[in-house]
């Protein structure tokens, strides 16, 4: 596609307040600081490394047909010929593992760390199996897949930074070792598999995995005797607190609100595997657990939440989200940890939504703005924004919402997918995100008063009319 003759560095860095440019399907280069293409960006995949037949250590290029970085899945295959026990050689990010059929047990040596993203680890078709000696560090919403009698043994230092791991696809002969359960019984409020009125916790018994199906009705229309911060417990209807309540996890299996008026609800896991909407509302305050870490887990379903968010006692704590539907914050939340969002929609109805951390989108997740303007400076959100994992974050601004106004800085490896009508994302800081930009609508509108406001990727349109949105420059960008 050919090029329009494009506005210079100069010309941009000189634009006086409330120039714009339309972008017209094609490609315009602004020098040092975007490319702006009129093409529909292609999808991202991870590609895959795989492992040759010897023991170098798995940071050096010797090690693989083709490096593995954070954006690709590194497996072994028949390549490898007898057991392998590599060691990292550093601290290391891949976004998948994958075992398939090398001549022996793989075992990943201790030393150094391993970050593991979305595409998880992956043993479904493996004739061998794995034993992780290193650290690993988890992000992102991620499978855990095994085939029948194969072992994935996590005998390293292990976290998680905001991950969640599905295990539906984990045979109930394969093995997990070394992971234990909590004290509640359940591997984590992390830890889930199912779907829909099945989605619901996990447990390790002797490493077999399985649902977690036996945990504490809690007493109907006031959930009172919900009291034990070690135990898990279920509901299925509208309740009304009486009292204060305390439990590891609440999971949800019907369809209306916990209504709490004045009293704190106390949690580590929140889990909507019910047939309609949750909603969590009231007066008194959603305290965070001991684990500094509030895990909503849904369905398809929508869980709405309210009351206000407060950290843990024991310190600044979390909100890390994942399900299939919306999750809509509403209260004017003080929580510092920050807030992850791994699949679906966040629908944040009110600006202090969000606590006082950063918010972490993963690519493929919705965010869109309800209740509140971000058309001007005084409607920005005081959050800064990471864009995590391969691909882009999608930004839902249609008319009937609101528009989004972002003054912190934006980072991370993904990007911004804009749909929706005339309603406008504004960018002010100095970003660092390298996903880039996509206009989906010839009405969006994109505002800018950074020089590095589009970070460090590429702007596009994938729209083909002479209408394809706007670029509009509210600011001169001389000084930045």
């Amino acid at each position: 596609m050919t090029a329009l003759n494009p506005p210079t560095r100069s010309s941009l860095l000189g634009q006086s307040a409330h120039s714009f440019w339309k972008i017209d399907r094609s490609a315009l280069a602004i020098t040092g600081l975007l490319a702006v293409l009129g093409l529909t960006q292609p999808a991202a995949h991870a590609a895959t490394s795989t492992k040759q037949n010897n023991s170098t250590a798995l940071n050096l290029a010797g090690s693989w047909d083709t490096l593995p970085t954070s954006a690709d899945i590194a497996q072994w295959t028949s390549t490898v010929t007898t057991a392998n026990s590599p060691i990292l050689g550093a601290d290391l990010s891949w976004h998948g593992l994958k075992i398939v059929s090398p001549g022996g047990l793989v075992t990943l040596a201790a030393g150094n760390t391993l970050t593991i993203g979305a595409s998880g680890i992956d043993l479904s078709t493996a004739t061998q199996n794995l034993t992780l000696n290193s650290g690993l560090t988890l992000q992102g919403k991620q499978s855990w897949q095994a085939a029948a009698s194969r072992t994935l043994d996590v005998a390293g230092t292990f976290t998680r930074s905001g991950a969640v791991v599905d295990f539906t696809n984990f045979n109930a002969t394969a093995t997990l070792g070394t992971l234990a359960n909590d004290p509640s019984g359940i591997l984590g409020p992390w830890a889930t598999t199912g779907a829909t009125t099945s989605l619901n916790y996990v447990k390790s018994t002797a490493g077999a995995i399985s649902a977690f199906t036996t945990q504490t009705a809690a007493t109907a229309a006031d959930l009172s005797n919900v009291s034990n911060p070690t135990i898990n417990y279920s509901f299925g209807a509208t309740a009304t607190l009486t009292a204060p309540i305390t439990a590891n996890t609440l999971r949800f299996t019907g369809s209306g609100t916990l209504a709490n008026a004045g009293f704190v609800t106390t949690l580590n896991g929140l889990m909507n595997a019910g047939t309609g909407t949750l909603t969590s509302s009231g007066t008194g305050d959603l305290m965070i657990g001991a684990n500094r870490e509030l895990v909503v887990t849904a369905n398809a379903q929508a869980t709405t939440i309210s009351n206000r968010i407060v950290n843990s006692t024991v310190g600044a704590s979390s909100v890390t989200y994942s399900g299939g539907g919306t999750l809509t914050l509403s209260g004017a939340n003080t929580y510092s940890g920050g807030t992850t969002v791994n699949s679906g929609t966040l629908t944040l109805a009110i600006q202090t939504g969000l606590g006082t951390g950063p918010l972490t989108l993963a690519a493929g997740s919705t965010f869109q703005q309800s209740g509140f303007e971000g058309n001007g400076a005084a409607g920005a959100l005081p959050n800064p924004f990471v864009l995590s994992g391969i691909g882009n974050v999608i930004m839902n601004i249609p008319f009937s919402w609101k528009d989004v106004w972002l003054s912190q800085i934006v980072s991370g490896t993904g990007g911004f997918t804009v749909q929706g009508g005339t309603r406008s994302l504004t960018l002010t800081a100095n970003n660092t995100f390298s996903g880039g930009i996509k206009l989906t609508n010839a009405d969006n509108k994109i505002q800018i008063s950074h020089l590095n406001a589009l970070g460090t990727g590429t702007f596009r349109t994938e729209r083909t009319t002479s209408a394809s949105g706007e670029l509009i420059a509210f600011a001169n960008l001389a000084s930045g």
